[in-house]
């Protein structure tokens, strides 16, 4: 995990496979050697640390934890903090166990099963200071976060960062556009509205189904259908095809209906492996 990784999370693809944060300022109290070097750490905002930084390349079977973690030298001002090392502890424990459990190195566990099993136990995999483990849709906001379909904006603010989700806020097209693309590249999907309405949602989610479409709606009114038959199962509310859609929202519709974090996997480097 270098400092990059930090500042722009979403033009690399590790934050794919986060499995704890930390919100800490980058500081090493290197100023306390009269004859350190002057140095101006950058401002970052709330991050996650990737499964990888755990395993080791070269040798089976060993889970790297504490402060021990693959980070750089700069990034270890952040990630040496106790909040941060007593989430690594525990998904240590949880991948030792699993890997126990599957007869597999740690390094062959699928990522997805490992961040679904944290998730259960309300770890954090994506560090949004406004979806908290009491949410109700805590587990479908980081599973589509961890896609990138939907994403947080970082603020580096005093002594504890931040990323906000802004939950309740509408969905932008032209950003949704733009993550649509890198996820699914061939995917048609037009909408000319500024924010997604409801109705635009029923036709990109026929659109991302692509294949499965005939075999599970035949129409996007067999699938509008489904959405209004099971909208408050889903634990939404207000269902009216014409206002716009809010982020939670979508996220519980692509979780619920698409499921991509199941459906498109993800290798301990975070690339699609397929």
């Amino acid at each position: 995990l270098i400092v990059n990784h930090i500042l722009n999370p979403h033009r690399f693809n590790l934050y794919r496979t986060g499995i704890a944060v930390g919100d800490y300022p980058i500081d090493h109290h290197h100023d306390k050697n009269p004859e350190a070097p002057v140095i101006e750490f950058p401002k970052v905002p709330s991050y996650n640390i990737p499964l990888g930084c755990l395993i080791t390349k070269e040798v089976d079977n060993f889970l790297v934890a504490d402060k021990a973690i693959s980070v750089t030298n700069i990034v270890n001002g952040t990630t040496r903090l106790q909040p941060v090392i007593l989430q690594i502890g525990q998904v240590a424990g949880a991948v030792a166990a699993m890997a126990v459990k599957q007869e597999k190195k740690p390094s062959e566990l699928a990522v997805r099963k490992v961040q679904q099993h944290l998730l259960k136990h309300k770890v954090y995999l994506m560090p949004y200071i406004d979806v908290q483990p009491d949410h109700p849709h805590f587990e479908a906001i980081h599973r589509i976060g961890a896609t990138g379909l939907l994403r947080g904006t970082g603020v580096a603010y005093k002594w504890a960062n931040q990323t906000w989700f802004y939950p309740d806020t509408t969905v932008a097209v032209v950003d949704l556009k733009q993550h649509l693309a890198e996820f699914q590249p061939n995917i048609r999907f037009e909408a000319v509205e500024e924010n997604l309405s409801i109705r635009s949602t029923v036709a990109l989610l026929n659109a991302m189904m692509a294949n499965e479409a005939q075999k599970r709606f035949p129409s996007e009114k067999a699938l509008e259908a489904f959405l209004v038959g099971n909208w408050a199962k889903m634990g939404l509310q207000r269902f009216n095809i014409n206002r716009e859609i809010t982020k939670t929202e979508l996220a519980v519709l692509l979780d619920k209906v698409i499921d991509p974090f199941r459906k498109k996997p993800v290798d301990v480097q975070g690339n699609w492996l397929q």
